[in-house]
C-alpha cells in the first residue's frame, strides 16, 4: 500500500496530515507572535483551525 492509495482510501490519513500541517501553521503563528501567553495561544487556535476547515473543503 503506498501513500498514494493510502491518501485516495484512508480517510483517517487525510485528516491527519489536514491537522499536522494546520497545527505547523498554528506553531509558526504562536512562536511569531507578540504578546501575552493566551493572546499567542487563542490566535494559533483560531488560525489552526481555519485552516484546517479550509484544506478539509479543499481536499473532500
Amino acid at each position: 500500500m503506498g501513500l498514494r492509495s493510502a491518501w485516495h482510501d484512508n480517510q483517517q490519513v487525510r485528516r491527519g496530515v489536514i491537522g499536522a500541517i494546520s497545527g505547523a501553521i498554528a506553531g509558526i503563528t504562536a512562536a511569531g507572535l507578540e504578546g501575552g501567553l493566551f493572546q499567542r495561544y487563542g490566535v494559533a487556535i483560531v488560525i489552526g483551525l481555519i485552516v484546517f476547515v479550509a484544506l478539509k473543503l479543499l481536499v473532500d
